[in-house]
């Protein structure tokens, strides 16, 4: 089966990718880039052999921050992509490639990928593999937007990235293959979250999958903004990225999170039901403070400088197209 993970930054699907992984019969690859790139699902054949190729040669990934090309962990896995090249379509091309991860020939196997920006496709991706299931990674906006700040993106994208990912990937909520799965409740309760997450995949739950793995090969499992290291045991650690913020800067989060909106041109386009983030959290059932937006010649400045940055480098999110508006 196939299973395809996407959201805002810095909602836990790190976290769940180490966790799924940890399973007999799952493997997920770390944010290849490969299903949020549009023109795969469009026309395989005419696309399949700028998949490598970067800068405006290449294939770029949907979202408002754009990847060209494909990013794979290991030259192995380059090798892989390049032998399965040759397929007649989209879905044989993934059949053969992820076929090669499979651990165990005689159960049944769930393979993955992790990319934020996966959100944008999850219909695309039902569409091409209808027995494919999708996964929603969400956490309170606060949280999200500061850790992704810690990270060293700017107020203005992170909170862009936020409101865009988790629109286009709530466009298809409810449905039966799309599980929402909230980042608090994964740390808080991580033993039925992760029976859930099983039950949803139709696999039986492994405790191994709480374990914490000396021998974990996978690259990143700790960042400086993270609160702690992905591959040891689930901890209910201190979930809150927006208390950890000075003053000054939650009053510019929270000034984004009210300002900054989805254009209604995007929108219809897209059939999105979300405009803004006080919308999001709402649905989500997520608190966030009362506050009155000011005109914030920095939130501006950003978003001037972002526009212009994807017109210059011939993204196709650029000056004409730009889906983000900001008020106040």
């Amino acid at each position: 089966m196939y299973l395809l993970m996407g959201g805002s930054g810095s909602t836990g699907s790190s976290l769940l990718r180490q966790r799924l992984n940890r399973h007999s019969q799952i493997y997920i690859t770390n944010e290849w880039h490969l299903f949020c790139k549009p023109s795969l699902y469009q026309d395989w054949n005419k696309n399949k052999s700028k998949l490598f190729r970067r800068w405006i040669f290449g294939l770029r990934s949907s979202g408002i921050k754009q990847f060209t090309g494909l990013d794979t962990e290991n030259v192995k896995e380059q090798r892989d992509i390049l032998d399965a090249l040759n397929a007649s379509s989209f879905k044989a091309f993934c059949d053969s490639l992820y076929g090669q991860y499979q651990k165990n020939q005689d159960e049944a196997f769930i393979w993955g990928d992790k990319t934020p920006a996966n959100s944008y496709h999850f219909q695309d991706f039902i569409n091409t593999f209808p027995e494919a299931k999708c996964i929603l990674t969400i956490r309170n906006p606060l949280d999200s937007i500061a850790s992704m700040h810690r990270r060293g993106i700017s107020v203005f994208l992170s909170t862009a990235i936020y409101l865009l990912n988790t629109a286009h990937g709530l466009s298809m909520d409810p449905h039966k293959q799309l599980l929402k799965l909230k980042y608090e409740a994964l740390i808080e309760e991580p033993t039925r979250v992760l029976q859930q997450m099983c039950t949803f995949l139709k696999v039986p739950y492994e405790a191994a999958m709480l374990m914490e793995s000396k021998a974990d090969t996978q690259k990143i499992t700790k960042l400086d903004s993270w609160a702690f290291d992905e591959s040891t045991r689930i901890q209910n650690a201190e979930v809150s990225s927006f208390d950890r913020l000075s003053g000054l800067q939650k009053k510019s989060v929270l000034n984004a999170i009210y300002s900054i909106q989805i254009k209604n041109s995007w929108k219809e386009k897209h059939q999105l039901r979300h405009t803004n983030i006080p919308e999001i959290a709402d649905y989500l059932q997520y608190s966030i403070p009362s506050f009155t937006p000011i005109k914030s010649k920095e939130l501006i400045r950003e978003k001037n400088i972002d526009q212009w940055n994807h017109s210059l480098k011939a993204y196709p999110i650029n000056h004409l197209n730009y889906p983000i508006e900001i008020h106040g």
